[in-house]
């Protein structure tokens, strides 16, 4: 495994491990909580809701469709209620947003219609705060609403818990003979998004000033009343103590018409034992036989519900009007028209409330998964509903132990991250893809199965995309490294940097230049071949090579071509620049010093290397076919750079410059050499030796450059025996003098050309 892959899998696994921690900070719970549970509901979408809850809803249209007299006296009274038509004198109630001020008379009409029906248990979502009743009216209303509950004999109260500063927690009062004929009062208590959001609901509230059973668990015991017995007899040999304590019959468990206190007992009795879960779970198990399917429903419901957490997951069911209704004001008007049929509610909850249909944004309704934009929020009453079926069915969100959550981030980020430091970045990215489908499918299937909620916020929006991004990241850097380091060894870094960086084509590489290129070549470089393998030559012009190279790259020139043992450098810029000509002959110079040091170094090979250097406009950019192209400048400077490094080999020299190199460069020592008519050159150059710089030229040195250019100037003159003369005097002086050893042969030989041009040939 090599270091990027090693990398890939550190940063994937330093990735994990902040995505399990981060499942385990509460700050970032109520996101995900927003996001993975809006999301499971809406790819889930509805479920069908039990067959055993109706839900009567008073709202705009109840409120519209009911009329009562004008007069204060017969309208709080209810004397005549009509339903559907408006007579002089009648007036509708107010809006159910205030269903506080209707006449509680109405609500008794209405249940004393549904009694018929014989409801298992009846859930009223409405405020009975106590009134000021000077006339006794409203004391009138009360009772009559008193008798009709205990009529239905089995009606739980939500009571209010408002939370003061100064006060605490409290129950809001409930008018006495209301709260009298109830069989029960408790809360309904949300948990959500600052109530904005209902996300969850309490089964019992165990913290806080106020405690005792709420009202999804005071409702299904109400309505598994048949049960208990059963129930206290499994519980009593479950429980590792004190089980006396519990009522013995369902009508001691209601004796003293206050329910929540033996139910909160059942539950401190329950839970005060770690085992006695297990303990129900096998004692369920051994009644099956002897049990019918709806009574070991009933009991392991029980069971759940004392034994289970006290804060739950709504399980939703769809968007409002999911559960049957009956209609409230065909319940209030009288007649039998709207009235239920005798006994049809049997072994069914009912629910009653405020649950507006038609305004956008009322009061008293909540945000879930399946609200839009298009769609009301579901209302008070219908989340209670919603609760009390979920504990009927058992069907309650559950997710999985924190430390779970965190095992299942962690498993994923390094499994991503695994992938891509062992197989290869298609099959890593492919893979990680399929997890992500086959996780998300997963998680939607065992939601909708077992209602049980995998992570999916930290596991498919950060987990999967953030240890998969970083190893693809490193891949492709690492890719992207190698391309460069391919090309880098064929294009100047610059160019290299506009293929990758800016994703240039190689046609859109050329460009006209001015520019200074450098023509290095290796004098006898075919004895290298002499008693040595081809892959012997190869590595010692790839160690002569980086040592000029080196020198290039550090006076900022490109290393254009190679060919042999010749190489191609250009200084260039898009307009003339003086520095690129002092700085293309400080590199001559110190190239020249390279490759010298290197043949000494290798003191049984001899690379006499030759240097040629011009100046000017070009074009530089890719040559060639879509077959086959190279990047190399075109244009007079490298050819005639070239020929000065040839001419190198005729004059005796080293290092040759045109005349445009030199110009204005008042650093350099230079002398000229002659006019030459160079080989495919139209034009004659003025060639000069690049000597040295003139700061630290030795005196001998400058002795040569003036003597030189004396015989120089009597050649050109015409001057001949004296020109041959002052040459030949340098040679006796400095016998390894190329150039004047040159011009000492063209005199011998008779080839005189004055200030002509000298052939190159």
């Amino acid at each position: 495994m090599d270091r990027v892959r090693l990398r890939s899998l550190a940063i994937g696994g330093c990735l994990s491990v902040l995505a399990a921690a981060a499942t385990l900070v509460p700050a970032l719970w109520t996101w995900e909580e927003g996001v993975d549970l809006h999301l499971l509901f809406r790819l889930r979408g509805p479920r069908p809701v039990p067959e055993d809850i109706v839900l009567i809803p008073i709202d705009r249209r109840a409120a519209r469709s009911l009329f009562l007299p004008r007069s204060a006296e017969d309208f709080e009274r209810c004397r005549e209620v009509r339903l559907g038509e408006a007579p002089p004198g009648y007036r509708n109630p107010d809006p159910p947003d205030v269903l506080t001020r209707w006449p509680r008379c109405l609500h008794a009409r209405a249940l004393e219609a549904l009694a018929v029906a014989q409801p298992e248990v009846v859930v009223i979502d409405i405020s009975f705060r106590p009134r000021s009743d000077p006339g006794g009216v409203f004391s009138e209303q009360d009772r009559q609403l008193a008798a009709a509950m205990r009529k239905l004999g089995s009606v739980v109260l939500v009571l209010k818990i408002s939370a003061e500063r100064k006060e605490g927690e409290r129950a809001q009062p409930i008018a006495g003979e209301i709260a009298t004929a109830a069989l029960a009062l408790a809360p309904f208590l949300l948990l959500g998004d600052r109530l904005q959001r209902a996300d969850k609901y309490c089964t019992f509230k165990e913290e806080g000033e106020w405690s005792g059973p709420c009202l999804p668990t005071v409702a299904h015991q109400v309505a598994a009343l048949a049960d208990y017995a059963e129930f206290r007899d499994l519980l009593q040999r479950a429980v590792s103590g004190n089980a006396d304590l519990i009522p013995a019959r369902a009508d001691d468990l209601l004796a003293g018409g206050a329910l929540q206190a033996p139910v909160s007992l059942i539950r401190h009795l329950a839970t005060s034992d770690r085992g006695t879960a297990a303990r129900m779970r096998a004692l369920l198990e051994s009644e099956r036989p002897r049990l019918s399917a709806a009574k070991r429903r009933s009991l392991q419901s029980l069971g759940d519900v004392y034994l289970g957490p006290a804060t739950r997951y709504f399980n939703f069911y769809g968007p409002p009007g999911a559960f049957p209704t009956l209609r409230y004001e065909a319940l209030a008007a009288g007649g039998e028209a709207g009235h239920p049929a005798r006994d049809s509610l049997r072994k069914k909850a009912v629910f009653i409330g405020f649950a507006e249909y038609e305004q956008p944004e009322p009061s008293e309704h909540f945000t879930t998964p399946f609200t839009t934009e298009e769609s009301v929020k579901l209302s008070g009453v219908e989340l209670a509903a919603t609760a009390y079926a979920n504990l009927l069915d058992g069907s309650s969100v559950v997710t999985p132990p924190r430390w779970a959550r965190a095992l299942i981030a962690l498993s994923l980020g390094l499994l991503c991250a695994l992938l891509f430091a062992v197989v290869s970045l298609q099959r890593a990215v492919l893979i990680c893809v399929l997890l992500w489908i086959a996780y998300l499918g997963v998680a939607i299937s065992v939601f909708q199965r077992y209602a049980l909620w995998l992570p999916l916020l930290v596991a498919l929006g950060f987990v999967i995309p953030a240890t998969a991004g970083a190893g693809l990241y490193l891949e492709l850097k690492r890719q992207r490294d190698r391309t460069r380091l391919v090309l880098g060894a064929l294009l100047p870094a610059r160019l290299v940097k506009r293929i990758i960086d800016r994703n240039e084509e190689l046609a859109q590489l050329r460009e006209s230049a001015y520019g200074t290129c450098v023509v290095t070549d290796v004098q006898r470089y075919t004895a290298l071949f002499r008693d040595r393998r081809p892959d012997e030559v190869a590595q010692i012009l790839d160690d002569y090579f980086q040592a000029l190279f080196a020198v290039v790259m550090e006076v900022g020139g490109e290393t254009i071509d190679v060919i042999g043992d010749a190489m191609l450098a250009v200084w260039a810029a898009r307009e003339p620049d003086p520095r690129l000509r002092e700085r293309a002959c400080m590199a001559s110079l110190q190239l020249a010093t390279a490759a010298e040091r290197f043949s000494k170094a290798h003191s049984s090979i001899s690379f006499d290397t030759r240097i040629g250097v011009d100046y000017g406009l070009m074009s530089i950019g890719m040559v060639g076919s879509p077959v086959h192209l190279e990047y190399r400048p075109v244009g007079e400077p490298p050819n005639i750079a070239s020929r000065l490094q040839e001419l190198c080999k005729r004059l005796g020299t080293r290092l040759l410059v045109s005349e445009p190199v030199i110009a204005g460069l008042e650093r350099f020592l230079v002398r000229e050499v002659g006019l030459f008519k160079l080989r495919e050159v139209a034009h004659p150059a003025r060639v000069y030796e690049l000597i040295g710089e003139h700061e630290g030229a030795k005196p001998e040195i400058l002795d040569l450059c003036a003597a030189y250019a004396g015989a120089l100037a009597d050649y050109r003159a015409g001057r001949y025996p004296q020109a041959q003369a002052k040459f030949r005097s340098l040679l006796r002086r400095h016998p390894g003098d190329g150039p004047s050893l040159f011009y000492v042969r063209l005199c011998d030989e008779g080839r005189y050309f004055g200030a002509h041009p000298i052939p190159m040939d």
